[in-house]
Protein backbone atom coordinates (compact mmCIF):
# COMPACT_ATOMS: atom_id res chain seq x y z
CA UNK A 1 0.00 0.00 0.00
CA UNK A 2 3.27 2.46 0.70
CA UNK A 3 4.08 1.86 -2.68
CA UNK A 4 0.69 2.49 -4.60
CA UNK A 5 0.35 5.93 -2.36
CA UNK A 6 3.88 7.20 -3.06
CA UNK A 7 2.92 6.12 -6.80
CA UNK A 8 -0.24 8.00 -7.13
CA UNK A 9 1.53 11.66 -5.67
CA UNK A 10 4.12 11.07 -7.92
CA UNK A 11 1.76 11.05 -10.52
CA UNK A 12 0.92 14.45 -12.82
CA UNK A 13 -2.53 15.04 -12.16
CA UNK A 14 -3.46 12.92 -9.30
CA UNK A 15 -0.11 13.42 -7.61
CA UNK A 16 -1.15 17.83 -8.07
CA UNK A 17 -4.43 17.34 -6.59
CA UNK A 18 -3.13 14.79 -3.77
CA UNK A 19 -0.84 18.04 -2.83
CA UNK A 20 -3.55 20.19 -2.71
CA UNK A 21 -5.75 18.57 -0.78
CA UNK A 22 -3.04 18.00 1.63
CA UNK A 23 -1.35 21.42 1.76
CA UNK A 24 -5.33 23.02 2.20
CA UNK A 25 -5.49 20.23 5.38
CA UNK A 26 -2.30 20.92 6.45
CA UNK A 27 -2.66 25.16 6.97
CA UNK A 28 -5.76 24.63 9.14
CA UNK A 29 -6.43 22.90 12.74
CA UNK A 30 -7.16 19.23 11.14
CA UNK A 31 -3.23 19.47 10.12
CA UNK A 32 -1.96 19.03 13.19
CA UNK A 33 1.08 17.14 14.06
CA UNK A 34 1.81 17.23 9.69
CA UNK A 35 4.56 18.54 8.00
CA UNK A 36 4.25 20.68 4.45
CA UNK A 37 7.28 21.71 2.19
CA UNK A 38 10.98 21.82 1.64
CA UNK A 39 13.14 24.50 2.08
CA UNK A 40 16.78 25.25 1.97
CA UNK A 41 16.70 27.86 5.42
CA UNK A 42 14.75 27.96 8.41
CA UNK A 43 13.88 31.33 6.88
CA UNK A 44 12.37 30.19 3.89
CA UNK A 45 10.03 27.58 5.78
CA UNK A 46 9.33 30.27 8.07
CA UNK A 47 8.36 32.50 4.99
CA UNK A 48 6.05 29.50 3.67
CA UNK A 49 3.67 29.65 6.66
CA UNK A 50 0.16 30.46 6.39
CA UNK A 51 -1.35 34.01 5.98
CA UNK A 52 -1.47 35.41 9.68
CA UNK A 53 -0.75 32.25 11.54
CA UNK A 54 1.44 32.19 14.56
CA UNK A 55 4.92 31.20 13.93
CA UNK A 56 7.18 29.86 16.28
CA UNK A 57 7.60 27.96 19.80
CA UNK A 58 7.63 31.12 21.92
CA UNK A 59 3.89 31.22 21.95
CA UNK A 60 1.75 31.48 24.96
CA UNK A 61 -0.43 28.63 23.63
CA UNK A 62 2.51 26.37 23.98
CA UNK A 63 3.36 26.18 27.46
CA UNK A 64 0.28 23.82 28.47
CA UNK A 65 1.03 21.08 25.94
CA UNK A 66 2.60 18.59 27.65
CA UNK A 67 1.28 18.90 31.05
CA UNK A 68 0.24 15.27 30.55
CA UNK A 69 3.08 13.67 30.27
CA UNK A 70 4.48 15.02 33.74
CA UNK A 71 3.68 11.96 35.80
CA UNK A 72 4.05 9.12 33.22
CA UNK A 73 7.12 8.22 31.04
CA UNK A 74 6.75 5.71 27.94
CA UNK A 75 8.91 3.62 26.08
CA UNK A 76 10.83 6.14 23.98
CA UNK A 77 11.69 7.51 27.55
CA UNK A 78 13.68 3.86 28.65
CA UNK A 79 17.12 4.54 26.43
CA UNK A 80 17.17 8.16 27.96
CA UNK A 81 16.62 6.38 31.53
CA UNK A 82 18.62 3.82 31.07
CA UNK A 83 21.97 5.79 30.16
CA UNK A 84 20.67 8.88 33.11
CA UNK A 85 21.17 5.74 35.66
CA UNK A 86 24.53 5.29 34.62
CA UNK A 87 25.45 8.54 34.70
CA UNK A 88 23.93 10.83 36.87
CA UNK A 89 24.61 10.83 41.15
CA UNK A 90 23.39 13.23 44.09
CA UNK A 91 25.91 15.80 42.86
CA UNK A 92 25.14 16.06 38.88
CA UNK A 93 24.49 19.10 37.06
CA UNK A 94 21.42 18.20 34.24
CA UNK A 95 21.04 20.45 31.58
CA UNK A 96 17.00 19.46 29.65
CA UNK A 97 17.76 21.61 26.58
CA UNK A 98 14.11 22.07 25.47
CA UNK A 99 13.12 20.82 28.33
CA UNK A 100 9.79 22.48 28.20
CA UNK A 101 8.11 22.98 31.87
CA UNK A 102 10.29 20.20 33.08
CA UNK A 103 8.06 17.51 32.42
CA UNK A 104 10.63 14.91 32.06
CA UNK A 105 12.08 16.44 35.58
CA UNK A 106 8.57 15.20 37.52
CA UNK A 107 8.60 12.10 35.24
CA UNK A 108 11.79 10.39 36.18
CA UNK A 109 12.01 10.88 39.71
CA UNK A 110 9.81 8.34 39.93
CA UNK A 111 12.25 5.97 38.38
CA UNK A 112 15.96 7.16 39.71
CA UNK A 113 16.88 6.47 42.79
CA UNK A 114 19.07 9.39 43.00
CA UNK A 115 17.84 12.65 41.43
CA UNK A 116 21.06 15.16 40.63
CA UNK A 117 21.03 18.10 42.61
CA UNK A 118 20.11 20.57 40.05
CA UNK A 119 18.10 19.95 36.57
CA UNK A 120 18.20 23.03 34.37
CA UNK A 121 15.70 23.33 31.72
CA UNK A 122 16.40 25.01 29.25
CA UNK A 123 13.41 27.51 26.41
CA UNK A 124 11.61 29.53 24.96
CA UNK A 125 11.35 32.40 27.25
CA UNK A 126 7.15 31.92 27.44
CA UNK A 127 7.90 28.21 28.52
CA UNK A 128 10.42 29.06 30.64
CA UNK A 129 8.29 31.43 32.58
CA UNK A 130 5.12 29.58 32.84
CA UNK A 131 7.48 26.27 33.58
CA UNK A 132 9.64 28.41 36.89
CA UNK A 133 6.11 29.35 38.11
CA UNK A 134 4.63 25.86 38.07
CA UNK A 135 7.91 24.76 39.82
CA UNK A 136 7.35 27.74 42.47
CA UNK A 137 4.20 26.68 42.94
CA UNK A 138 5.44 23.03 44.04
CA UNK A 139 8.83 24.37 46.07
CA UNK A 140 10.45 22.52 43.90
CA UNK A 141 14.53 23.60 44.77
CA UNK A 142 16.24 21.22 42.08
CA UNK A 143 14.35 22.35 39.08
CA UNK A 144 15.21 26.13 37.72
CA UNK A 145 15.10 27.35 34.38
CA UNK A 146 16.90 29.41 31.22
CA UNK A 147 16.10 30.19 28.17
CA UNK A 148 20.49 30.70 27.21
CA UNK A 149 21.80 27.65 25.79
CA UNK A 150 25.04 28.57 26.75
CA UNK A 151 23.99 27.66 30.88
CA UNK A 152 24.82 24.43 29.42
CA UNK A 153 28.51 24.86 30.03
CA UNK A 154 30.06 22.18 32.35
CA UNK A 155 27.26 20.51 33.54
CA UNK A 156 27.66 16.93 33.94
CA UNK A 157 24.77 15.85 31.39
CA UNK A 158 23.49 17.31 28.99
CA UNK A 159 20.01 15.80 27.76
CA UNK A 160 17.87 16.74 25.29
CA UNK A 161 14.44 15.20 23.60
CA UNK A 162 12.77 16.18 20.48
CA UNK A 163 13.83 19.61 20.35
CA UNK A 164 17.34 19.77 17.99
CA UNK A 165 14.83 19.35 14.86
CA UNK A 166 13.26 22.96 16.00
CA UNK A 167 16.44 24.73 16.92
CA UNK A 168 18.17 26.62 13.71
CA UNK A 169 21.85 26.32 14.72
CA UNK A 170 23.68 23.00 14.42
CA UNK A 171 23.72 20.84 17.63
CA UNK A 172 27.25 20.37 16.84
CA UNK A 173 27.55 24.43 16.87
CA UNK A 174 25.92 24.78 20.03
CA UNK A 175 27.46 22.22 21.78
CA UNK A 176 31.15 23.25 20.42
CA UNK A 177 30.86 27.19 21.42
CA UNK A 178 30.03 25.89 24.96
CA UNK A 179 33.22 27.54 26.91
CA UNK A 180 32.92 24.00 28.97
CA UNK A 181 31.75 20.91 27.07
CA UNK A 182 29.22 18.43 29.02
CA UNK A 183 30.48 15.54 30.11
CA UNK A 184 27.98 13.38 29.08
CA UNK A 185 25.26 14.07 26.09
CA UNK A 186 22.02 12.09 25.79
CA UNK A 187 20.14 12.73 22.54
CA UNK A 188 16.35 11.21 21.68
CA UNK A 189 13.57 11.93 19.32
CA UNK A 190 15.53 13.13 16.23
CA UNK A 191 14.20 13.32 12.85
CA UNK A 192 17.14 11.81 10.17
CA UNK A 193 17.05 10.58 6.65
CA UNK A 194 19.21 8.83 5.13
CA UNK A 195 22.06 11.41 2.85
CA UNK A 196 20.74 14.30 2.82
CA UNK A 197 19.04 17.28 5.65
CA UNK A 198 16.41 19.52 4.89
CA UNK A 199 14.13 22.04 6.33
CA UNK A 200 10.57 21.50 6.42
CA UNK A 201 7.36 23.44 8.33
CA UNK A 202 5.58 21.67 10.86
CA UNK A 203 1.77 22.38 11.85
CA UNK A 204 1.83 21.35 16.13
CA UNK A 205 -1.76 22.59 16.20
CA UNK A 206 -1.36 26.26 18.08
CA UNK A 207 1.46 27.23 15.86
CA UNK A 208 3.73 26.55 12.79
CA UNK A 209 7.22 25.95 13.20
CA UNK A 210 10.83 25.47 11.07
CA UNK A 211 11.61 21.96 11.25
CA UNK A 212 15.26 20.32 10.58
CA UNK A 213 15.58 16.68 9.12
CA UNK A 214 19.30 15.96 9.86
CA UNK A 215 21.02 13.42 7.08
CA UNK A 216 21.43 10.17 9.65
CA UNK A 217 24.83 10.33 11.20
CA UNK A 218 25.26 14.03 11.20
CA UNK A 219 24.65 15.18 14.88
CA UNK A 220 26.91 12.23 16.19
CA UNK A 221 29.41 12.81 13.86
CA UNK A 222 29.82 16.42 14.44
CA UNK A 223 29.96 15.73 18.44
CA UNK A 224 32.76 13.11 17.43
CA UNK A 225 34.48 15.78 15.91
CA UNK A 226 34.35 17.50 19.04
CA UNK A 227 36.22 15.30 20.95
CA UNK A 228 33.19 13.27 22.15
CA UNK A 229 32.82 9.16 21.60
CA UNK A 230 29.70 7.58 20.36
CA UNK A 231 28.49 5.10 22.90
CA UNK A 232 25.02 4.05 21.95
CA UNK A 233 22.28 4.56 19.04
CA UNK A 234 18.59 3.84 19.03
CA UNK A 235 15.75 3.86 17.17
CA UNK A 236 12.31 5.30 18.46
CA UNK A 237 10.27 3.22 16.64
CA UNK A 238 7.08 3.31 18.70
CA UNK A 239 4.97 5.73 16.89
CA UNK A 240 7.04 8.16 15.34
CA UNK A 241 6.73 6.58 12.36
CA UNK A 242 5.79 9.51 10.69
CA UNK A 243 4.63 10.66 7.00
CA UNK A 244 6.18 13.18 5.23
CA UNK A 245 4.30 13.48 2.29
CA UNK A 246 5.70 15.36 -0.86
CA UNK A 247 9.17 15.57 0.41
CA UNK A 248 12.59 13.80 -1.23
CA UNK A 249 12.52 12.02 2.52
CA UNK A 250 9.10 10.80 2.32
CA UNK A 251 9.97 8.86 5.73
CA UNK A 252 12.06 9.27 8.35
CA UNK A 253 13.57 7.88 11.59
CA UNK A 254 13.50 9.64 15.12
CA UNK A 255 16.71 8.35 16.25
CA UNK A 256 18.68 8.75 19.51
CA UNK A 257 22.42 8.47 20.39
CA UNK A 258 24.75 8.66 23.86
CA UNK A 259 28.33 9.94 23.88
CA UNK A 260 30.63 10.65 26.45
CA UNK A 261 33.85 13.37 26.63
CA UNK A 262 37.04 11.32 25.76
CA UNK A 263 38.82 12.09 28.47
CA UNK A 264 35.48 10.60 30.79
CA UNK A 265 35.77 7.54 32.54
Amino acid sequence: MPNVVTALRSAPVIGSLLRWRYKRMWATPRGADTWFGEYPSFAAAAAAAPKGAPLGYDQPTTTELYEHLANRINDMDYPVLFWLLRTVDASSHVFDLGGHSGFKFYAYRRYLPVMPRRWTVSDVPAVVAAGAERARERGETALDFTSDPADASGVDVLVTQGTLQYIEQPFGELVGGLKQKPKHVIINKVPMAPGREYITLQNIGVTYCPYRIDREGAVAEALVARGYELVDTWENASDFRKDLPFTAATRIRWLGHYLRLRDVA
